[in-house]
């Protein structure tokens, strides 16, 4: 088995909203449903796959470079 290393990376802890039923499509977008949460996605955004990659300052505030949300520390095993 190899030796893994655990690191600190960011993912992103911020929702997108967005969704592609029927329902968005005849209402025209799923704004109506955000407090319904019905539309609610996570980012997904995560350095270890790092597209698209922070900029120094991104990382140093903690901002989602896909979303420009909020960050946070994981541990990672590579």
């Amino acid at each position: 088995m190899p030796d893994l290393t655990i690191e600190l990376m960011q993912q992103c802890t911020s929702y997108q909203y967005g969704c592609t039923s029927v329902r968005w499509k005849e209402q025209g977008g799923c704004w109506p449903y955000r407090k319904t949460g019905e539309c609610k996605h996570i980012c997904g955004w995560h350095e270890v796959v790092g597209e698209p990659v922070q900029s120094g300052v991104q990382r140093e505030n903690m901002i989602c470079p896909k979303c420009l949300g909020e960050t946070e520390w994981v541990k990672v095993a590579v």
